[in-house]
């Protein structure tokens, strides 16, 4: 399917292939097609610190927590944040759950492996703390389990245990009766 020119196959076979330059062919024909996922792993690759967020051990050994943080990028110019950000939210709003789920982390002050021990600063314009409900959301309806529990949890008012914490103030959430019963369905569904 993907020789064949389905963006989303394209898209697959650019985040599985191991290869970096046939890994980025993929992606391209991808982006190419018209896939906004697509275009959203590939500007968030251009991340210099890739190669130390995929290598857990050097979080243990590196002393300045910020470097955890999803944002703000060190080593990129403003712009290239920017249109980073752009692209990201842009295929996020598209309806990509990764994409979503990576700017729901963001906001929020997590860390690459989730941990929100790190308090993370929201300091991009296009970032806001007030839209973690509508990127959790997105990568919920995209399959996130994470997402979905945290849906749960964050709807009931945070009345419910938390593994972590609950919800801040100023991500937005707000008690809501339907919505935590529709993601609390879904996440007992998923454990039965």
């Amino acid at each position: 399917m993907a020789e064949k020119g389905d963006p989303q196959a394209q898209y697959f076979m650019g985040v599985v292939t191991e290869e970096k330059e046939e890994s980025n062919r993929w992606l391209q024909k991808a982006i190419a097609n018209g896939s906004k996922g697509a275009a959203a792993y590939y500007a968030y690759r251009r991340d210099p610190r890739l190669e130390y967020f995929n290598n857990p051990a050097r979080w243990d050994e590196d002393p300045d927590e910020t470097h955890r943080c999803w944002w703000p990028r060190s080593g990129l110019g403003e712009a290239d944040q920017t249109e980073i950000l752009g692209t990201i939210i842009a295929a996020a709003e598209a309806g990509e759950p990764q994409p979503a789920t990576w700017l729901w982390q963001m906001v929020t002050g997590g860390t690459r492996l989730g941990s929100f021990l790190v308090n993370c600063k929201v300091t991009h314009p296009l970032l806001n703390s007030s839209d973690a409900p509508k990127w959790a959301e997105i990568a919920a309806r995209g399959g996130n389990p994470w997402a979905q529990e945290k849906l749960c949890s964050a709807y009931t008012g945070a009345t419910m245990p938390q593994r972590v914490h609950a919800p801040k103030v100023e991500w937005g959430f707000q008690a809501n009766p339907a919505k935590a019963f529709q993601w609390c369905s879904i996440v007992v569904q998923r454990l039965q």
